[in-house]
């Protein structure tokens, strides 16, 4: 059992920079794999029509994937504050008993999932020629949540042991048996969406294998279950799970609203807007891995009540996250035309990309600095607050501002209005969670129970 709290000395740009490249090679190489998937789709002869389903898919499934997300969150944040305090003992069992109870939690979820998913598709109007894939390809995809699960509770175990480069090993051959069998399943054998969905689950199971074997090995974390205490850490839990949980919504309701926009335009327009959703987590997924790797690092300092290197931790990731998206969008516009060569972007399609290229990304350096100010509000048990401002921003004001924005300037409107509305929201997000903060750390009421 590690019974040390890493992160609570040291150089902060240091702890940020190695979790965030470890969680980066990961990213890469699973959202890489994902263009490559859409690749080889579009050299099938209904490439649109599979696209489309892939893509209204993936709006659905992330509700559930951010269930997955969501527990990696709150185990990561609850574990690594027991740390900090040098209770390594309870944070074990906290660790363990919280990592059964969402397992049992995601089998009456996937049933559920699959059951709605007709329900779901038909009221976001997708057409009926796209109803049989979408379908099919969800609840292939849904069947492996339980992995899922594993997979994104053990990243966090495997980051407060300081172990994160095991995780992004395992990422890395799942994204590689992923492209090898989705050649052989989809392109060789003709199976479609079903190779593809088949192939993910395979590569999924390998990396659970490999990421649990250090956390199972020598008791390093996780433990036996103590079942009399599963409800008591469960309920002590629910106040970081549930606010947390519903921030995670505001990625699915974008991609749920954008589609729905969309889905009244060409449907060259609507298979751009998703080859471009997976080029914007591999182009910013620096940003994608600094929240999570800032919330581990300002974790275990909240437990110490180390209150220089809570605002430390701070400006350094916001100072990162800034940096990082001016490079990159400058770099995208650069690399434009290979772009929309590599992903098969239609003529149809360039104003909305360009759109995304020369617009998006600045914008997006709000929604990296909201990030890691949701971060601090998860942390300091003030996660509520977050919920509220991101789920308003995702509901009342995207439908406000990709309805305004579509009047004038049509598809690309569904990322301008993004933009203006990621910018307005994250900054009152940002001015919130400095408050809090400091009305945490004046009065020093870090939260008791744990």
């Amino acid at each position: 059992m590690s019974t040390k709290a890493i992160y609570v000395q040291g150089s902060i740009y240091k702890h940020l920079l190695n979790l965030t490249f470890l969680g980066i090679v990961g990213l890469i190489s699973r959202f890489l794999i994902d263009a490559i998937n859409i690749y080889f789709v579009g050299l099938l002869p209904n490439k649109v029509i599979l696209i489309d389903a892939i893509g209204v898919s993936q709006g659905y499934s992330f509700l559930f994937f951010a269930v997955a997300i969501t527990a990696s969150i709150t185990i990561g944040m609850r574990v690594g504050f027991l740390y900090g305090l040098g209770k390594f003992k309870d944070g074990k069992s906290v660790f363990s008993n919280l990592i059964f109870a969402i397992l049992m939690l995601s089998i009456p979820l996937t049933i559920l999932a699959c059951t709605l998913a007709p329900y779901y598709f038909r009221a976001l109007g997708v057409p009926p020629e796209v109803m049989p894939d979408a379908l099919l390809y969800t609840r292939i995809m849904l069947s492996a949540f339980p992995s899922l699960v594993l997979g994104m509770t053990a990243n966090a175990g495997l980051a407060i042991i300081g172990r994160p480069h095991i995780y992004t090993f395992a990422m890395i051959i799942y994204s590689v048996v992923d492209a090898i069998l989705t050649y052989i399943l989809m392109i060789h054998f003709r199976y479609g969406v079903v190779g593809l969905g088949i192939a993910n689950i395979v590569g999924r199971l390998i990396l659970v294998l490999i990421v649990w074997y250090p956390l199972i090995r020598k008791k390093a974390l996780f433990d036996k279950v103590k079942f009399y205490r599963v409800w008591h850490d469960v309920k002590n839990s629910l106040g970081l799970f549930i606010p947390t949980f519903f921030s995670q919504l505001s990625n699915m309701l974008f991609m749920t609203i954008a589609n729905k926009f969309l889905i009244k335009y060409d449907p060259a327009i609507l298979a751009g807007f998703i080859a471009i959703t997976k080029i914007f987590p591999l182009a910013y997924c620096f940003d994608f891995a600094l929240g999570g790797a800032f919330s581990t690092v300002f974790s275990q300092n909240l437990g110490a009540k180390n209150v220089p290197r809570l605002y430390e931790s701070i400006k350094k990731a916001v100072i990162l996250g800034i940096l990082n998206v001016i490079i990159v969008t400058i770099v995208l516009g650069i690399i434009r035309k290979y772009l929309i060569i590599i992903f098969g972007i239609e003529p149809k399609a360039y104003a909305l990309f360009n759109c995304f290229i020369y617009i998006t990304g600045y914008f997006y350096a709000f929604v990296a600095i909201s990030n890691i100010f949701t971060g601090v509000l998860q942390n300091i048990r003030k996660a509520m607050h977050a919920t509220v401002i991101n789920i308003i921003s995702a509901t009342a004001g995207l439908i406000f501002f990709l309805w305004l924005f579509q009047i004038y300037f049509g598809e690309r409107g569904i990322f301008i209005g993004w933009g203006v509305c990621s910018l307005i929201f994250s900054t009152i997000l940002a001015i919130v969670g400095f408050i809090m903060l400091r009305r945490t750390i004046r009065s020093f009421n870090s939260p008791k129970k744990v």
